[in-house]
């Protein structure tokens, strides 16, 4: 059987890479009566009968029974529209440059009611768009946002909830970005570019960034040359988060702005999983489009005790649920039955490309681990062709510094969670979307912010991550099979051997149970405003202030209020909060910015932040910043703001306080590792350091000795601060690799690259967070030391290629080579010119043609971006 999906993975890892050149590449995917149309020659190429694959072909057979049935029967739309023929007013030469050429009926349908996006009424401009996962819900936004750039020659924002998310689409945009329009991403660490509106862009960014670039274009004066805002996964609002309640509020502010100096932009809100939304549609003032359309149709199954069940259409809401019989598995090997628990015989079965969703990191590497030595135990090698594929994988990784995941890649297997560095989960996330790796194991990650399709999916229950498993979570990871252009159908799979519920049940009543199982989970709960459950706090509240604004203004813009969840009294507390914080002040029913309220909005810092940074601004008034010591510089870049207490009022005394670390992201001090490495360097460079943050190299040893009892601020401040300090230190030493400084860090201060990436991305926000605040403050000099390292810092960052990826012939090989010959962006290549790139970046045996076609690439898109005009 593994066989077979490994002469699938054959098949479709020979389309050209990124890094090949290509004119016009192919890709080619086989049906699925293909892929499995290899299993009677494999088997006769073996020793074994057919009759060893008899229990798996029987259960395969079935699920392809399943999809020839759903494809006769599921309702096509097939009245494609050509995008030539019906292009809203775009000029032709735009839709030549799409990948995209036809309209589905339903895309066309919305794009006829409701484009017409000028001299409407309120309701028609803003929309409000529900469909399922892949559904083409982004073709009508790219629709929407070409007209705002090339047609109306305004700018455009489109929010995401996940950095991932983000960097895909810049890379996708920026190749079809018109001429004479620009596109930027704008996440994590990147700063936030100048707004001149001199030309229409677009900026792609995180919910958090967008509200920062909106107020850029508030503080130029620039509202009238922004005439979009797309918010994708809208219904995040109401998760009740902190970053949701920010999503509601920048939301509201649109609404205020809008009735109150006749703005005149376009939102655009699009979800696959709003339930409650007619409340959407009343706050937002919108024209609402359900679409109920999957061009890809889904087939769900349930396994319980060993069997499968498929889920079909019952009476009224409630589904049908049909035994399929057992799952049983035989080794091709020893032709014994595995009896393997549930979870791996389905894993086995399922069409791959597989993603199995598991309820903890560390799970994920458990039932990775399980898998893969199951599939070496009993199941035949693979082709020798995928077995170097592994193999150059497996090099690649091991080159960043782990060596410890060949069993499971030569069986085909990996895990993608939080401890994996970013370099680690791009190659491991390549080498699934090629079928090198034909199975992921998972947490809920991929389901919300990474895109990697699958045939097939499978879902632990009842809980997946830290929350049980709710309808719009459900949605989400069932969307992950079978996206259009993978498959014609998609499969997932719900293991429910562990539900009470199900216990000691048979026949029609454990039948009724699991089909009551099934719909609760295609139930969707209400969408409630995050401010309702989390209780309106006052951070919130300040960065709804992007200008003085009445109370009674600011509550009925919410959807809580709409909601009938919010009244002007429950801001009470919240105000006397920032008061206390010196903010805000409030009198006459209006809320007004102070000069560090206004500081703390511009710089979308947290208000506690701000106190932290007002900490060090008295600190540096008192004794001076150490400038020139980038110990004591990396050791202020912290974000430790989330251990202040309200009656800290000074850095030693934050300092002497015990850290609670379940409230931070920083890494937990190893004393001696710290004592170690303080003594290695000059005396003059840490004993200021240590003075400033209350730390004695006596008081470490005695940590040392009794490590027992809770670890002081100022220690782990000067824990992650020379943590950082050797990084900055290492990296910028003449001839460093970034992979080799990076895997010289993880050994030195064992820790794993996922961890240590988090840190370097949340120093380097922070220190821009300082910049922007002090900056605000009017601390000239104290802002430019921190622009200054941040930008060193930021550099150095792993992710920072973005600006390489969008050169033509410029894969992610190709960015972290040029990267570490110091090369960041299209300009600079464009300044060095050929030679010397040729003298400067090394390809091997391939430098001077690769390098030829990375310079012309970068000529052809220089041009492009700097051409203004039709």
């Amino acid at each position: 059987m593994l066989r077979v999906l490994d002469s699938l993975a054959l098949a479709l890892s020979t389309i050209p890479s990124h890094d090949e050149e290509e004119t016009e590449p192919v890709v080619w995917i086989p049906r699925l009566e293909a892929t499995y149309s290899f299993t009677p020659a494999v088997t006769r190429l073996t020793r074994f009968e057919k009759t060893l694959f008899t229990e798996t072909s029987r259960a395969v057979e079935r699920l392809l029974q399943k999809e020839r049935e759903l494809r006769e029967e599921y309702p096509k739309d097939t009245n494609d529209y050509p995008l030539m023929e019906n292009s809203f007013g775009l000029p032709k030469d735009v839709i030549a440059g799409l990948p995209m050429k036809n309209l589905l009926c339903w895309q066309h349908d919305l794009l006829h009611k409701a484009v017409p996006d000028t001299g409407t009424e309120i309701c028609h401009r803003h929309i409000l768009l529900s469909a399922p996962t892949s559904a083409g819900k982004s073709l009508v936004a790219l629709i929407f946002i070409l007209r705002c750039l090339v047609l109306a020659k305004k700018s455009a924002i489109m929010a995401v909830p996940f950095v991932a998310l983000a960097d895909e689409l810049v890379i996708k945009m920026q190749a079809m970005a018109p001429t004479g329009c620009g596109v930027i991403g704008i996440t994590g660490m990147k700063q936030l570019p100048r707004i001149t509106g001199t030309r229409p862009m677009l900026y792609i960014c995180t919910y958090e960034k967008a509200v920062l670039v909106f107020r850029k274009f508030m503080q130029k004066g620039l509202l009238s040359q922004l005439g979009l805002l797309v918010f994708d996964e809208i219904h995040l609002i109401g998760d009740g988060s902190s970053r949701s309640c920010k999503l509601e509020l920048f939301l509201s502010q649109l609404i205020i702005i809008e009735r109150t100096q006749a703005a005149n932009y376009r939102i655009i809100g699009m979800s696959a999983t709003l339930s409650n939304i007619q409340d959407l549609q009343k706050w937002l003032g919108c024209f609402l489009y359900e679409c109920t359309f999957r061009p890809v149709t889904l087939q769900e199954y349930v396994v319980h005790n060993g069997e499968l069940y498929s889920i079909g259409p019952g009476e009224g809401e409630k589904p049908k649920v049909t035994s399929q019989g057992p799952i049983s598995v035989r080794s091709p090997k020893t032709n014994e039955d595995l009896r393997l628990p549930p979870l791996y015989a389905v894993s086995l079965l399922a069409l791959k490309p597989l993603i199995i969703f598991v309820t903890t990191k560390n799970s994920t590497v458990q039932v990775a681990t399980e898998f893969a030595r199951i599939i070496a135990k009993h199941f035949p090698s693979p082709p020798q062709e995928i077995i170097q594929k592994r193999a150059d994988l497996l090099g690649e990784l091991k080159s960043l510094g782990n060596e410890s995941w060949t069993a499971l890649i030569t069986s085909g297997v990996m895990y993608h969670n939080s401890s994996l560095a970013s370099m680690e989960r791009t190659l491991i996330e390549d080498a699934f979307t090629n079928v090198v790796i034909h199975t992921i194991v998972a947490t809920t990650t991929i389901s919300a912010g990474v895109n990697l399709p699958a045939r097939s999916v499978i879902i632990s229950y009842p809980s997946v991550g830290d929350l049980t498993l709710t309808g719009a979570k459900y949605r989400q990871m069932i969307g992950r099979a079978g996206r259009m252009g993978l498959a014609q159908t998609g499969h997932s799979f719900l293991v429910l051997e562990r539900k009470r519920e199900l216990q000691g049940k048979q026949g029609q009543a454990l039948l009724d149970e699991l089909s009551k199982e099934v719909q609760q989970l295609r139930t969707l709960q209400p969408t409630l405003s995050s401010l309702s459950k989390s209780g309106i706090n006052a951070e919130v509240i300040l960065n709804s202030c992007i200008y003085d604004v009445s109370v009674k203004a600011f509550v009925e813009s919410t959807l809580a209020y709409v909601q009938g969840l919010l009244k002007v009294e429950d801001l009470t507390v919240a105000l006397e909060t920032l008061e206390k914080l010196n903010l805000v002040t409030f009198s006459d029913n209006v809320i007004r910015l102070t000069l560090q309220g206004r500081a703390c909005v511009e710089a979308g810092v947290d208000i506690y932040n701000s106190k932290l940074i007002s900490l060090y601004i008295d600190d540096f008034a008192r004794n001076g910043l150490l400038v020139g010591n980038d110990l004591h510089l990396c050791c202020t870049l912290l974000p430790i703001h989330n251990l202040l207490q309200e009656n800290t009022e000074t850095l030693q005394g934050l300092c002497k306080l015990p850290a609670n670390l379940k409230e931070t992201s920083l890494i937990r001090p190893k004393y001696e590792l710290l004592y170690d490495q303080l003594v290695l360097l000059p005396e003059e460079l840490t004993k200021p350091v240590l003075q400033r943050f209350d730390l004695t190299l006596g008081l470490l040893e005695e940590k040392m000795l009794n490590s027992n009892g809770p670890c002081p601020i100022g220690l782990l401040i000067v824990y992650n601060g020379l943590l950082i300090y050797t990084f900055l230190l290492r990296a910028e030493q003449p001839g460093a690799k970034l992979a080799n400084v990076f895997t010289g860090m993880r050994s030195t201060f064992d820790v794993d690259g996922g961890t240590l990436e988090t840190l370097l991305k949340t120093v380097v926000q922070q220190g821009n967070a300082m910049a922007q605040f002090t900056d605000s403050l009017g601390k000239v000099t104290i802002s430019q030391v921190y622009k200054t390292v941040s930008e060193r810092l930021r550099r150095l960052a792993l992710d920072d290629i973005t600006d390489l990826l969008i050169i033509p012939g410029v894969a992610e090989k190709r960015a972290r080579a040029l990267r570490d010959a110091g090369y960041r962006n299209v300009e600079q290549i464009i300044e060095a010119g050929l030679e010397r790139l040729m003298k400067t970046v090394d390809f091997g045996g391939m430098t001077e043609a690769v390098c030829t076609i990375i310079y012309k690439g970068a000529e052809r898109l220089w041009d492009a971006l700097t051409k203004v005009g039709p």
